[in-house]
């Protein structure tokens, strides 16, 4: 997760209902958003039901009634080199993350091995403001939801200024909405942000 990560989603579609939170304004940074999660794990003392450091090796449907009632045979190991155990469930929710391997589109793209510059996935990102990024053309590729966050990083800061970088390209494909926004009119007429 790179600094000053926003929510692309509004706070009141990602909060609990039973459970309101402390922040002004309408996204969590992901600070406020582990915060709040923190927050309610210890509110109903739901700790206790997590099981951490443990990798699920096996999740199947339970074939044997007699070792229990319940549906679904999940084999874990906690720890590197624990023991397997074995528990049964009446639900198993796969939550593994969909986003935490990056994709690269540009696998096909030709010579990219002979770019001397830095070529980064926003899963790798950290930080708009590094010294890495001064001066330099930026090309974004992909004008989804994480390279408008990222557009908007380098843009939207309040130290931003000539110095900072040259251009920004921003390859948008099949999402063309991005000239249609007026929040950076002056980085558009200046030629700083360049949208293809």
């Amino acid at each position: 997760m790179y600094k000053r990560l926003d929510t692309n989603a509004p706070k009141y579609m990602m909060r609990f209902k039973d459970f309101p939170d402390k922040v002004e304004g309408d996204y969590y940074n992901c600070d406020q958003f582990n915060e709040y999660l923190n927050d309610y794990i210890k509110y109903h003392d739901l700790e206790k039901y997590v099981q951490f450091n443990t990798a699920v090796t096996d999740v199947s449907i339970n074939d044997n009634t007699q070792d229990s009632q319940k549906h679904w045979k999940v084999s874990t190991i906690k720890n590197v080199g624990g023991e397997q155990e074995v528990d049964y469930f009446d639900y198993v929710l796969v939550c593994n993350g969909h986003n935490s391997v990056p994709m690269y589109p540009y696998s096909n793209v030709k010579d990219l091995d002979q770019f001397k510059g830095l070529v980064q996935h926003v899963h790798n990102f950290r930080d708009a403001y590094s010294d890495e990024y001064k001066g330099k053309n930026i090309l974004i590729v992909g004008a989804k939801w994480s390279g408008m966050d990222i557009l908007y990083h380098f843009l939207g800061h309040k130290r931003l200024d000539v110095a900072d970088f040259k251009t920004i390209t921003v390859s948008q494909g099949g999402f063309g909405v991005l000239h249609h926004s007026t929040n950076f009119k002056s980085f558009y007429d200046e030629g700083k942000v360049i949208i293809k």
